[in-house]
């Protein structure tokens, strides 16, 4: 093999390698999902896998979702949830949606209604609540002059 054949090989790999690695990180997001239906399912997963990282990452950007994840994974964690039904229907906004998810676990019975936001393109399901900010009191005192 020729030096330069080597060289094309090993360009032609490197470019290769790149295109994976960047087109892979760039094309998908880390939290919410493509879909209504795919958030829902990411949500089913995390819940029967009892992962609240998982959960985390379908909560709506700027909530604090522990608490929330913490109570759902004690009610319906690691129960092997298997959905018969699925209704998602969007009346509010085309930003929000509500699931309702029927099924069966491991514990008998599965319903859950879950509400579902849109943002930046990508789907979460509301965990959580997002932070108020601090409001500071309104001053009393009346300006000397």
């Amino acid at each position: 093999m020729s030096i330069i054949s080597d060289i094309r090989r090993r360009l032609v790999l490197a470019f290769a390698g790149c295109a994976l690695l960047f087109g892979c990180g760039i094309t998908e997001t880390p939290g919410g999902a493509a879909s209504p239906r795919a958030a829902v399912d990411a949500y089913v997963t995390g819940l029967n896998q009892h992962d609240a990282q998982r959960l985390a990452l379908l909560a709506p950007i700027g909530n604090d979702p522990a608490a929330d994840i913490q109570r759902r994974l004690e009610m319906h964690g690691g129960r092997q949830i298997r959905l018969g039904n699925v209704d998602i229907s969007s009346e509010i906004s085309p930003k929000v949606a509500t699931a309702r998810l029927v099924g069966r676990g491991t514990s008998g019975h599965y319903a859950e209604t879950l509400v579902l936001t849109r943002q930046d393109r990508r789907w979460y399901v509301a965990l959580g609540s997002h932070p108020q900010p601090a409001k500071t009191p309104a001053s009393t005192a009346r300006p000397s002059g």
